[in-house]
């Protein structure tokens, strides 16, 4: 249940596309049910019908809204270096090619409207570079590049030595006062949290107890109710030992 036909026309997939997220916004489709999940493990989205003038900053600045833009590869024409109207992005977090393909697709861009969708694969293995040899169906990507071209793209595009440099930067700029803010917070949810232990551990010794001093109560009641049967029997077997002497002793008189 989502668009796989490589022959359909822009506009049958960017209809195709906008019934099948109608479909699943109507009946709350969950995450993993979605369309979308068959290219959970893709951060690569194929946008087509693009304006010719367009580079790429400008589709970095577009598509940037929904998320960090590591790659963004604009086919251009070999001979003439003229793009062909069609682009490969990816995206640091992959869950941002949702939003790009829901928001974007049928978008209208400098008066063209979009075509963007999922790359299932994006790079072109090398064990087979021969498209008519593959069995399985193909969608946008397979892109037949080497891997020094792929790299250094990227890297104009994002930096990761100086991304993550920056986070190590970030993080080694904490100083003595945050890491005493944290500190002291820290320290402020452990007392809390100590607080909140010992009430209710006093509250469970609380009951437990007064559940010993109702027991101790119905033991006392048990033992009272025991003791005054035991004096009654008692009192009885003294009154009928009476009355049997006396019995007798009027007996011997007649």
């Amino acid at each position: 249940f989502f668009p796989s036909n490589n022959k359909m026309t822009n506009w049958n997939r960017i209809k195709e596309i906008e019934r099948i997220n109608e479909h699943e916004l109507r009946y709350n489709i969950s995450d993993s049910a979605s369309w979308h999940y068959r290219y959970h493990q893709s951060a690569y989205i194929y946008v087509g019908n693009l304006q010719f003038d367009l580079t790429e900053g400008d589709l970095i600045a577009v598509f940037s809204q929904f998320g960090e833009v590591v790659d963004c590869n604009l086919i251009r024409d070999k001979d003439t270096g003229r793009p062909k109207g069609f682009a490969f992005i990816a995206f640091e977090d992959q869950k941002s090619t949702s939003l790009a393909v829901d928001n974007m697709n049928g978008a209208v861009l400098l008066q063209r409207t979009l075509n963007v969708d999922h790359v299932l694969r994006y790079r072109k293995p090398k064990h087979f570079k021969d498209r008519e040899n593959k069995n399985t169906v193909n969608e946008y990507g397979d892109i037949d590049e080497d891997d020094e071209t792929y790299e250094e793209r990227r890297r104009k595009i994002w930096d990761y030595q100086k991304y993550y440099q920056h986070l190590q930067a970030e993080t080694h700029a904490l100083d003595q006062a945050a890491m005493d803010a944290v500190n002291t917070k820290y320290l402020q949810q452990k007392s809390a949290q100590e607080t909140a232990f010992k009430q209710t551990q006093s509250a469970l010794d609380e009951q437990i107890a007064l559940r010993k001093l109702k027991r101790e109560l119905l033991r006392a009641k048990r033992t009272e109710s025991t003791a005054q049967r035991q004096r009654k029997d008692s009192s009885n077997s003294n009154s009928n030992s009476n009355s049997n002497r006396k019995s007798r002793t009027n007996e011997q008189q007649q």
